[in-house]
Protein backbone atom coordinates (compact mmCIF):
# COMPACT_ATOMS: atom_id res chain seq x y z
CA UNK A 1 0.00 0.00 0.00
CA UNK A 2 1.60 3.20 -1.62
CA UNK A 3 0.30 6.57 -1.72
CA UNK A 4 1.35 8.11 -5.06
CA UNK A 5 1.37 11.96 -6.13
CA UNK A 6 0.55 12.73 -10.07
CA UNK A 7 1.97 15.75 -11.02
CA UNK A 8 3.00 17.54 -13.93
CA UNK A 9 6.63 18.76 -14.00
CA UNK A 10 6.37 20.66 -17.20
CA UNK A 11 3.00 22.16 -16.56
CA UNK A 12 3.02 25.99 -17.35
CA UNK A 13 0.32 26.61 -14.95
CA UNK A 14 1.44 28.51 -11.51
CA UNK A 15 -1.43 26.91 -9.75
CA UNK A 16 -0.98 23.49 -10.78
CA UNK A 17 2.66 23.75 -9.97
CA UNK A 18 1.70 25.54 -6.63
CA UNK A 19 -1.34 22.92 -5.41
CA UNK A 20 1.65 20.47 -6.51
CA UNK A 21 4.53 21.82 -3.88
CA UNK A 22 1.84 22.09 -1.14
CA UNK A 23 0.16 18.54 -1.25
CA UNK A 24 3.88 17.49 -0.77
CA UNK A 25 4.77 19.51 1.75
CA UNK A 26 2.29 18.37 3.67
CA UNK A 27 2.82 14.39 3.20
CA UNK A 28 6.46 15.38 4.65
CA UNK A 29 5.24 16.93 7.47
CA UNK A 30 2.95 14.45 7.96
CA UNK A 31 6.23 11.85 7.94
CA UNK A 32 3.57 10.19 5.38
CA UNK A 33 5.48 7.91 2.75
CA UNK A 34 4.49 8.65 -0.96
CA UNK A 35 5.32 8.07 -4.81
CA UNK A 36 5.65 11.05 -7.36
CA UNK A 37 4.57 9.68 -10.67
CA UNK A 38 5.64 12.91 -13.00
CA UNK A 39 3.35 12.30 -16.38
CA UNK A 40 5.57 14.30 -18.56
CA UNK A 41 8.38 12.44 -18.22
CA UNK A 42 9.42 10.36 -21.38
CA UNK A 43 8.60 7.02 -20.71
CA UNK A 44 5.23 7.76 -18.32
CA UNK A 45 2.57 7.80 -21.61
CA UNK A 46 0.63 4.39 -19.89
CA UNK A 47 0.93 6.04 -16.32
CA UNK A 48 -0.76 9.39 -17.74
CA UNK A 49 -3.39 7.19 -19.66
CA UNK A 50 -4.06 5.68 -16.03
CA UNK A 51 -4.58 8.82 -14.59
CA UNK A 52 -6.90 10.71 -17.44
CA UNK A 53 -9.38 7.15 -17.37
CA UNK A 54 -9.31 6.52 -13.51
CA UNK A 55 -9.75 9.84 -12.17
CA UNK A 56 -13.27 11.01 -11.60
CA UNK A 57 -11.96 14.72 -10.31
CA UNK A 58 -11.10 17.23 -12.78
CA UNK A 59 -8.94 19.18 -10.85
CA UNK A 60 -10.40 22.05 -11.92
CA UNK A 61 -8.89 25.39 -11.52
CA UNK A 62 -9.67 29.56 -11.50
CA UNK A 63 -8.11 30.03 -14.81
CA UNK A 64 -9.50 26.42 -16.23
CA UNK A 65 -13.05 25.87 -14.74
CA UNK A 66 -13.61 23.06 -17.06
CA UNK A 67 -10.45 21.30 -18.21
CA UNK A 68 -10.46 18.25 -20.96
CA UNK A 69 -8.75 16.42 -18.83
CA UNK A 70 -7.92 15.97 -15.00
CA UNK A 71 -5.16 18.47 -14.09
CA UNK A 72 -2.88 16.93 -11.46
CA UNK A 73 -2.17 16.65 -8.50
CA UNK A 74 -4.04 13.81 -8.73
CA UNK A 75 -3.74 11.36 -5.73
CA UNK A 76 -3.91 7.53 -5.51
CA UNK A 77 -3.23 4.68 -2.94
CA UNK A 78 -2.24 2.21 -5.56
CA UNK A 79 -4.52 1.73 -8.66
CA UNK A 80 -7.81 2.98 -5.98
CA UNK A 81 -8.36 6.36 -6.45
CA UNK A 82 -8.50 9.13 -3.22
CA UNK A 83 -9.25 12.32 -5.08
CA UNK A 84 -7.73 15.53 -6.30
CA UNK A 85 -6.22 18.53 -4.72
CA UNK A 86 -9.44 20.66 -3.35
CA UNK A 87 -10.45 16.83 -1.41
CA UNK A 88 -6.82 16.59 -0.38
CA UNK A 89 -7.14 19.99 0.93
CA UNK A 90 -10.42 19.06 2.53
CA UNK A 91 -9.10 16.21 4.41
CA UNK A 92 -6.34 18.19 5.66
CA UNK A 93 -8.37 20.99 7.27
CA UNK A 94 -10.91 18.01 8.63
CA UNK A 95 -7.73 16.27 10.47
CA UNK A 96 -9.07 13.00 8.17
CA UNK A 97 -5.97 13.22 6.34
CA UNK A 98 -4.99 9.07 6.75
CA UNK A 99 -8.50 8.23 6.03
CA UNK A 100 -8.48 10.00 2.30
CA UNK A 101 -5.33 8.38 1.61
CA UNK A 102 -6.46 4.93 2.68
CA UNK A 103 -3.68 4.08 5.61
CA UNK A 104 -3.33 3.57 9.03
CA UNK A 105 -2.28 7.13 11.06
CA UNK A 106 1.33 7.55 10.48
CA UNK A 107 2.99 8.35 14.38
CA UNK A 108 4.92 11.31 14.49
CA UNK A 109 8.39 11.69 16.33
CA UNK A 110 6.93 14.18 19.06
CA UNK A 111 4.25 11.46 19.20
CA UNK A 112 6.56 8.68 20.09
CA UNK A 113 8.47 11.06 22.50
CA UNK A 114 5.17 11.71 24.28
CA UNK A 115 4.38 8.08 24.49
CA UNK A 116 7.91 6.99 26.03
CA UNK A 117 7.64 9.79 28.53
CA UNK A 118 4.29 9.00 29.64
CA UNK A 119 5.47 5.38 30.15
CA UNK A 120 8.75 6.60 31.96
CA UNK A 121 6.58 8.59 33.84
CA UNK A 122 4.08 5.67 34.51
CA UNK A 123 6.63 3.65 35.46
CA UNK A 124 8.20 5.82 38.02
CA UNK A 125 5.01 6.73 39.14
CA UNK A 126 4.13 3.15 39.58
CA UNK A 127 7.85 2.97 41.66
CA UNK A 128 6.56 5.98 43.67
CA UNK A 129 3.41 4.07 44.78
CA UNK A 130 5.39 0.70 45.70
CA UNK A 131 8.28 2.97 47.52
CA UNK A 132 5.23 4.81 49.07
CA UNK A 133 3.02 1.62 50.52
CA UNK A 134 6.43 0.35 51.68
CA UNK A 135 7.01 3.50 53.36
CA UNK A 136 3.62 3.43 54.66
CA UNK A 137 3.74 -0.31 55.40
CA UNK A 138 6.98 0.53 57.54
CA UNK A 139 5.27 3.60 59.56
CA UNK A 140 2.58 1.40 60.20
CA UNK A 141 3.82 -1.11 62.10
CA UNK A 142 6.68 1.36 63.97
CA UNK A 143 3.31 3.35 65.10
CA UNK A 144 1.98 -0.40 65.98
CA UNK A 145 5.27 -1.04 68.21
CA UNK A 146 4.87 2.53 69.50
CA UNK A 147 1.46 2.08 70.61
CA UNK A 148 2.07 -0.84 72.50
CA UNK A 149 5.07 0.04 73.66
CA UNK A 150 2.74 2.85 75.32
CA UNK A 151 0.29 0.41 76.01
CA UNK A 152 3.03 -1.65 78.43
CA UNK A 153 4.38 1.43 80.16
CA UNK A 154 1.07 2.45 81.07
CA UNK A 155 -0.04 -0.60 82.96
CA UNK A 156 3.56 -0.54 84.40
CA UNK A 157 2.84 2.67 85.85
CA UNK A 158 -0.70 1.63 87.09
CA UNK A 159 0.56 -1.11 88.95
CA UNK A 160 3.28 1.04 90.45
CA UNK A 161 0.72 3.35 91.16
CA UNK A 162 -1.29 0.99 92.71
CA UNK A 163 1.18 0.03 94.84
CA UNK A 164 2.49 3.67 96.10
CA UNK A 165 -1.33 4.18 97.17
CA UNK A 166 -0.84 0.63 99.50
CA UNK A 167 1.88 2.10 100.94
CA UNK A 168 1.11 5.40 101.59
CA UNK A 169 -2.41 4.05 102.81
CA UNK A 170 -0.40 2.00 105.24
CA UNK A 171 1.97 4.87 106.10
CA UNK A 172 -0.97 6.77 106.50
CA UNK A 173 -2.15 4.25 109.31
CA UNK A 174 0.54 4.30 110.77
CA UNK A 175 0.67 8.12 111.41
CA UNK A 176 -2.45 8.20 112.59
CA UNK A 177 -2.04 5.51 115.13
CA UNK A 178 1.29 7.32 115.89
CA UNK A 179 -0.56 10.73 116.61
CA UNK A 180 -3.31 9.18 118.71
CA UNK A 181 -0.59 8.21 120.78
CA UNK A 182 1.11 10.88 121.24
CA UNK A 183 -2.40 12.57 121.82
CA UNK A 184 -3.04 10.12 125.17
CA UNK A 185 0.74 10.23 126.20
CA UNK A 186 0.29 14.46 125.98
CA UNK A 187 -2.76 14.18 128.14
CA UNK A 188 -1.09 12.06 130.99
CA UNK A 189 1.98 15.07 130.52
CA UNK A 190 -0.41 17.28 130.93
CA UNK A 191 -1.94 16.00 134.30
CA UNK A 192 1.25 15.14 135.54
CA UNK A 193 2.42 18.50 134.76
CA UNK A 194 -0.22 20.16 136.43
CA UNK A 195 0.25 18.18 139.84
CA UNK A 196 3.61 19.28 139.85
CA UNK A 197 2.72 22.83 139.39
CA UNK A 198 0.54 22.90 142.27
CA UNK A 199 2.75 21.33 144.65
CA UNK A 200 5.34 23.57 143.57
CA UNK A 201 3.52 26.67 143.77
CA UNK A 202 2.41 25.79 147.24
CA UNK A 203 6.03 25.54 147.88
CA UNK A 204 7.22 28.73 146.45
CA UNK A 205 4.38 30.76 148.75
CA UNK A 206 5.77 29.39 151.44
CA UNK A 207 9.65 29.76 150.73
CA UNK A 208 8.64 33.41 149.06
CA UNK A 209 7.52 34.06 152.52
CA UNK A 210 10.35 33.07 154.46
CA UNK A 211 12.42 34.78 151.50
CA UNK A 212 10.42 38.17 151.83
CA UNK A 213 12.73 39.85 154.18
CA UNK A 214 16.19 38.46 152.55
CA UNK A 215 14.91 39.91 148.93
CA UNK A 216 14.43 43.49 150.35
CA UNK A 217 17.98 43.54 152.28
CA UNK A 218 19.45 42.04 148.71
CA UNK A 219 17.73 44.95 146.75
CA UNK A 220 19.03 47.89 148.70
CA UNK A 221 22.49 46.42 148.47
CA UNK A 222 21.87 46.05 144.23
CA UNK A 223 20.98 49.80 144.66
CA UNK A 224 23.81 50.88 146.22
CA UNK A 225 26.00 49.11 144.02
CA UNK A 226 24.08 50.71 141.22
CA UNK A 227 25.18 54.16 142.17
CA UNK A 228 28.51 53.00 142.22
CA UNK A 229 28.75 51.54 138.79
CA UNK A 230 27.53 54.62 137.42
CA UNK A 231 30.13 57.13 139.17
CA UNK A 232 32.50 54.98 137.51
CA UNK A 233 31.19 54.77 134.32
CA UNK A 234 30.66 58.99 134.20
CA UNK A 235 35.03 59.38 133.69
CA UNK A 236 34.90 56.15 130.99
CA UNK A 237 32.57 58.28 129.10
CA UNK A 238 34.26 61.07 129.37
CA UNK A 239 37.41 59.52 127.96
CA UNK A 240 35.71 57.99 125.26
CA UNK A 241 34.71 61.52 124.35
CA UNK A 242 38.17 62.68 124.36
CA UNK A 243 39.39 60.62 121.88
CA UNK A 244 37.01 61.98 119.51
CA UNK A 245 37.92 65.29 120.27
CA UNK A 246 41.63 64.30 119.34
CA UNK A 247 40.76 62.48 115.39
CA UNK A 248 39.02 65.83 114.70
CA UNK A 249 41.80 68.06 115.85
CA UNK A 250 44.14 65.47 113.58
CA UNK A 251 41.83 65.50 110.70
CA UNK A 252 41.77 69.44 110.51
CA UNK A 253 45.40 69.58 111.01
CA UNK A 254 45.70 66.96 108.02
CA UNK A 255 43.46 69.19 106.09
CA UNK A 256 45.66 72.31 106.67
CA UNK A 257 49.02 69.96 106.26
CA UNK A 258 47.60 69.15 102.55
CA UNK A 259 46.18 72.91 101.59
CA UNK A 260 49.97 73.79 102.77
CA UNK A 261 51.19 71.17 100.57
CA UNK A 262 49.19 72.63 97.58
CA UNK A 263 50.22 76.25 98.02
CA UNK A 264 53.88 75.19 98.46
CA UNK A 265 53.48 73.52 94.62
CA UNK A 266 51.77 76.32 93.45
CA UNK A 267 53.96 79.07 94.01
CA UNK A 268 56.98 76.13 92.91
CA UNK A 269 55.05 75.91 89.60
CA UNK A 270 54.79 80.19 89.25
CA UNK A 271 58.39 80.09 90.06
CA UNK A 272 59.24 77.69 87.69
CA UNK A 273 57.60 79.70 85.20
CA UNK A 274 58.73 82.81 86.09
CA UNK A 275 62.21 81.20 85.43
CA UNK A 276 61.34 79.42 82.21
CA UNK A 277 60.52 83.33 80.90
CA UNK A 278 63.69 85.12 82.63
CA UNK A 279 65.24 82.28 80.56
CA UNK A 280 63.30 82.29 77.15
CA UNK A 281 63.89 86.18 77.45
CA UNK A 282 68.09 86.02 78.24
CA UNK A 283 67.87 83.45 74.93
CA UNK A 284 66.33 85.81 72.57
CA UNK A 285 68.29 89.00 73.67
CA UNK A 286 71.46 87.60 73.01
CA UNK A 287 70.01 86.14 69.59
CA UNK A 288 68.82 89.97 68.61
CA UNK A 289 72.44 90.88 69.63
CA UNK A 290 74.06 88.98 67.31
CA UNK A 291 71.40 89.49 64.74
CA UNK A 292 72.18 93.08 65.22
CA UNK A 293 75.89 92.78 65.07
CA UNK A 294 75.34 90.75 61.62
CA UNK A 295 73.73 93.56 60.50
CA UNK A 296 76.20 95.95 61.16
CA UNK A 297 78.87 93.55 59.98
CA UNK A 298 76.78 93.72 56.54
CA UNK A 299 76.10 97.50 56.29
CA UNK A 300 79.81 97.87 57.28
CA UNK A 301 80.68 95.63 54.31
CA UNK A 302 78.57 97.04 52.15
CA UNK A 303 80.03 100.40 52.69
CA UNK A 304 83.37 99.06 52.00
CA UNK A 305 82.09 97.65 48.60
CA UNK A 306 80.77 100.78 47.77
CA UNK A 307 83.36 102.65 48.60
CA UNK A 308 86.20 100.77 46.58
CA UNK A 309 83.51 100.98 43.97
CA UNK A 310 83.58 104.48 44.13
CA UNK A 311 87.52 104.75 43.80
CA UNK A 312 87.49 102.33 41.10
CA UNK A 313 85.04 104.59 39.46
CA UNK A 314 87.30 107.70 40.23
CA UNK A 315 90.42 106.39 39.18
CA UNK A 316 88.62 104.95 35.82
CA UNK A 317 87.40 108.74 35.51
CA UNK A 318 90.80 110.15 35.96
CA UNK A 319 92.13 107.78 33.71
CA UNK A 320 89.43 108.70 30.99
CA UNK A 321 90.27 112.76 31.61
CA UNK A 322 94.10 111.97 31.10
CA UNK A 323 93.28 109.73 27.79
CA UNK A 324 91.26 112.78 26.68
CA UNK A 325 93.66 115.13 27.41
CA UNK A 326 96.17 113.56 25.65
CA UNK A 327 94.46 112.89 22.35
CA UNK A 328 93.29 116.84 22.51
CA UNK A 329 96.95 117.49 23.13
CA UNK A 330 97.91 115.49 20.11
CA UNK A 331 95.20 116.96 18.28
CA UNK A 332 96.43 120.56 18.80
CA UNK A 333 100.27 119.24 17.92
CA UNK A 334 98.25 117.67 15.03
CA UNK A 335 96.65 120.87 13.83
CA UNK A 336 99.93 123.04 14.83
CA UNK A 337 101.88 120.86 12.59
CA UNK A 338 99.13 121.54 9.59
CA UNK A 339 98.79 125.15 10.67
CA UNK A 340 102.61 125.56 9.37
CA UNK A 341 102.15 123.84 6.56
CA UNK A 342 98.58 125.55 5.60
CA UNK A 343 97.02 128.35 6.08
CA UNK A 344 94.32 128.51 8.93
CA UNK A 345 91.07 128.84 8.33
CA UNK A 346 88.87 131.22 9.64
CA UNK A 347 86.24 128.90 10.78
CA UNK A 348 88.47 126.90 12.53
CA UNK A 349 86.53 124.05 12.47
CA UNK A 350 89.30 121.87 14.80
CA UNK A 351 88.68 124.12 17.89
CA UNK A 352 84.80 123.55 17.20
CA UNK A 353 84.94 119.90 17.42
CA UNK A 354 87.33 119.85 21.10
CA UNK A 355 85.56 121.72 22.65
CA UNK A 356 82.17 119.25 21.63
CA UNK A 357 84.08 116.68 22.74
CA UNK A 358 85.15 118.52 25.70
CA UNK A 359 82.00 119.61 27.18
CA UNK A 360 80.81 115.75 26.58
CA UNK A 361 83.27 114.22 28.34
CA UNK A 362 82.49 116.75 31.30
CA UNK A 363 78.89 115.51 30.71
CA UNK A 364 80.13 111.67 31.24
CA UNK A 365 81.73 112.33 34.03
CA UNK A 366 78.63 114.02 35.67
CA UNK A 367 76.65 111.35 34.89
CA UNK A 368 78.92 108.91 36.31
CA UNK A 369 79.47 110.95 39.76
CA UNK A 370 75.12 111.18 40.10
CA UNK A 371 75.33 107.42 39.66
CA UNK A 372 77.24 106.56 42.36
CA UNK A 373 76.00 108.88 44.68
CA UNK A 374 72.71 106.84 44.35
CA UNK A 375 74.22 103.86 44.56
CA UNK A 376 76.12 105.26 47.99
CA UNK A 377 72.56 106.19 49.14
CA UNK A 378 70.72 103.12 48.62
CA UNK A 379 72.51 100.99 50.78
CA UNK A 380 72.31 103.07 53.57
CA UNK A 381 69.07 103.89 53.35
CA UNK A 382 68.46 100.06 53.45
CA UNK A 383 70.81 99.95 56.31
CA UNK A 384 69.09 102.37 58.58
CA UNK A 385 65.64 100.57 57.57
CA UNK A 386 66.66 97.31 58.74
CA UNK A 387 68.37 98.61 62.07
CA UNK A 388 65.11 100.59 62.05
CA UNK A 389 63.19 96.86 61.53
CA UNK A 390 65.63 95.08 64.25
CA UNK A 391 65.23 97.99 67.28
CA UNK A 392 61.54 97.26 66.76
CA UNK A 393 61.59 93.53 67.14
Amino acid sequence: MVVKVYISGMSGNKEVKKRQQRVLMILDSKNIKYQVVDIAEPGQEAEKEFMHTKSTSTGATGNDPTPRNPLPPQIYNDESYCGDYDAFDLANEVDTLEQFLKVEPAVSTAEIELSTATKDKNNGHAEVVEDNKENSDETDNREENEDKDKEEKITENGKEVEELEENGKKEADKVVEGEETKETSKGNDQKSEKDVTEKTDKVGEVEAKENGEVETEESEEVLESSKDSKETKNPETSETENPKEESDEESEDSEESENEENEEETKEEETNKETTTKSSETTIKPEEDSTKEEKDKETEDSEKEESEEEEESVEEDVQDEKEISEKVNEEEQNTENDAGSNPPDPSGPDTETQQEEIQNSDENNLEKRSETDKTEETPKQNGNAKEEESEAN
